[in-house]
């Protein structure tokens, strides 16, 4: 499988206290990698609604590591939340991860 893209994977972190005492949230880089970011047809987005509300825009192609649900992914300048990952087949040959955009401030 070609991996045409370069992502890199963002993990929160807890930063310093705000000035009410709540722990600011920051991300921090994890790894730079080759991906493929491709967007959601429509037919699989019409399939996803059937289930519920829609969150997944994208699917993202990668090697298996050490990413989780939790973590996020930059790519181009956008940055993209994860929302499930897949081991494609179950034979950890490539990951399979439904993500969508979300807004940094």
């Amino acid at each position: 499988m070609n991996l045409p893209h370069t992502v890199t994977i963002e993990r929160a972190t807890k930063g310093s206290l705000d000035d009410r005492g709540v722990a600011a949230q920051t991300w921090a880089t994890l790894v730079t990698v080759a991906a493929w970011v491709q967007p959601k047809s429509a037919r699989e987005l019409a399939q996803l609604s059937q289930g519920g509300p829609v969150a997944a825009t994208h699917t993202v192609y990668l090697w298996p590591s050490d990413i989780t649900a939790g973590d996020r992914f930059v790519w181009e300048g956008t940055t993209y939340q994860l929302d499930g990952i897949r081991d494609a087949a179950g034979i950890a040959h490539h990951l399979e991860c439904d993500a969508h955009t979300v807004e940094v401030p």
